[in-house]
């Protein structure tokens, strides 16, 4: 059996299916198959059993790095001769995520994204479009391995885990690990996935493109207005005291 590392882009999902197993005819397993790009090449690969959890955080555009063993069969059916080939990967590491393009909206507030680095140290923030109120992710901590610093952030383990969770699942960052410095900092190691998409700018959206969320608040809050039942009106009644 050969065993292959393959790196490239996701370019297709296809369907989740259950496979039948060709000993256990009526037991089965669910499968799912993807393809990704490298070298101009297309390579299917398959996830089988629980291997699909390896998906859960992938997305069309995820650069990724797999571990692949490449299975071959021959069989007969009738008098014909039929074979197959197969990678059935073992692992998957994310590397990072080539396509995001909306903004972040948690709790009815719409953000932002920016990225500095303060010394050799990268800082995320979210940032509120309407306010312009910053909220940074990560602690003032450094790794002891200086090119970790690069794409990864250490997050207070007090940091809002659903908004934590919520940025993992939009394919911003990929939580790895909690850990407890030796400074006694608590919180949990995470790998920024969008770096790059930041392009020469220190917000990930540019302004234009805030303008353009912001116009589609207000139309969104005239519309509330415009749909208010007024014919209980009482004019002797603050507006929150309304029916």
């Amino acid at each position: 059996m050969i065993n292959l590392k393959i790196k490239g882009e996701i370019v297709h999902f296809f369907d989740e299916k259950q496979q039948y197993s060709k000993i256990h005819e009526n037991s089965s397993f669910p499968k799912q198959k993807i393809v990704i790009e490298t070298d101009g090449q297309e390579y299917t690969l398959s996830f089988l059993k629980h291997k699909l959890e390896l998906l859960r955080f992938c997305r069309y555009g995820t650069i990724i790095e797999v571990q692949a063993k490449l299975k071959g069969r021959l069989w007969r059916y009738s008098s014909n001769y039929y074979s197959t080939n197969e990678l059935e990967c073992n692992s998957l590491l994310i590397l990072k995520n080539t396509i995001f393009n909306h903004f972040i909206e948690f709790n009815n507030i719409i953000y932002n994204l920016e990225k500095i680095y303060i010394d050799e140290k990268l800082v995320i923030s979210l940032v509120n479009i309407q306010t312009r109120e910053k909220q940074i992710l990560n602690l003032d901590y450094s790794f002891p391995d200086k090119n970790v610093n690069f794409d990864h952030i250490f997050v207070s383990d007090k940091f809002n885990e659903e908004l934590l969770k919520l940025l993992e699942k939009l394919g911003v960052l990929l939580i790895k690990s909690r850990k407890t410095t030796f400074g006694g900092l608590s919180g949990i190691i995470c790998k920024v996935l969008i770096l790059e998409l930041f392009e020469n700018r220190k917000l990930l959206f540019p302004d234009y493109e805030e303008i353009e969320a912001l116009k589609r608040i207000s139309e969104k809050e005239i519309n509330i207005d415009n749909e208010r039942d007024f014919t209980h009106y009482d004019e002797n009644l603050d507006a929150d005291q309304q029916k």
